[in-house]
């Protein structure tokens, strides 16, 4: 072989052995970028599973606590129903007790004239 050739195939050795290394980094790289991958797909179901979880266990705070307020309201148009009867019990009871004693003081004063 004559000089130039055999600093070529020298060269081409030393770029074809540059290359497999860097085609050996290159697999390493793939190899772990793939394992990451594979690992936050299994963190991102996760992640699904657990906002389907909360969805859901908002849906059913929603709707209880939907159900409170209906009862609450209820209870609260019942209390406001029978505190106006108790107003009106004690408006006639007062209005009674104005007439008693309107017609003992009445009577009181018959029995002094």
């Amino acid at each position: 072989m004559t000089e130039p050739t055999a600093e070529l195939i020298d060269e081409l050795r030393m770029t074809n052995a540059r290359l497999e290394g860097r085609i050996e980094e290159l697999g390493a790289e793939l190899a772990a970028m793939t394992a990451t991958e594979a690992q936050l797909r299994v963190e991102l179901e996760q992640a699904r599973a657990q906002t389907a979880a909360a969805e859901t266990a908002l849906a059913d705070s929603q709707r209880l606590a939907g159900a409170r307020e209906a009862t609450l309201r209820q209870r609260v148009a019942d209390l406001e129903e029978r505190l106006g009867e108790a107003k009106a019990t004690q408006a006639r009871a007062e209005d009674e007790r104005a007439a008693v004693i309107a017609a003992l003081g009445r009577r009181a004063r018959r029995k002094l004239a």
